[in-house]
């Protein structure tokens, strides 16, 4: 009776546990880091920042934390978005009054401009948020907030950029 309680309490654990790698420190150095985002793939981890420049600055690192792409996508940005997924990386941000951004095919090592960007006003916004969703209601979804009528209060958009 034993040996069978401890066979179950083996099986259970073995068959439970996971597997994760050690806490790894990257190769990245940001001392201009303001904000950032991250994606994960096969490919690797997909880090999009954004400089206290502006500049918005895409990282492709391994899982031991090295990096393995590493390109400047546009100047004067904000809010810095990535998402996608197995094949396609899509980099979501904000330069000047439009939302617009990059993707890749190849897993950020080429990048195509999105075909249209969307105008937010040159009122005050307070944050972009992306969400990729893969099917026939699929697309990246983006919700974002301007100070549009009232200086204490903010309107939220939706928009979905098709697949």
């Amino acid at each position: 009776m034993r040996k069978i309680i401890l066979f179950i309490v083996l099986f259970c654990q073995l068959s439970f546990g996971q597997g994760w790698n050690n806490t790894v420190t990257t190769s990245i150095n940001e001392p201009n880091l303001e904000k950032m985002d991250l994606f994960t793939n096969a490919s690797g981890n997909h880090v999009l920042i954004k400089r206290t420049n502006g500049d918005i600055v895409y990282y492709r690192m391994n899982s031991q934390g090295s990096v393995t792409r590493n390109l400047t996508l546009a100047n004067n940005g904000d809010f810095p978005n990535i998402v996608g997924t197995n094949d396609i990386i899509i980099a979501i941000y904000k330069v000047g009054n439009q939302i617009t951004g990059k993707y890749s095919l190849t897993n950020g090592l080429g990048w195509t401009s999105l075909p249209n960007s969307i105008n937010t006003t040159g009122n005050l916004c307070n944050g972009i948020d992306a969400v990729f969703e893969e099917g026939v209601s699929g697309g990246v979804h983006l919700v974002w907030a301007t100070q549009d009528q009232s200086p204490y209060y903010y309107e939220t958009y939706y928009y979905r950029l098709r697949q």
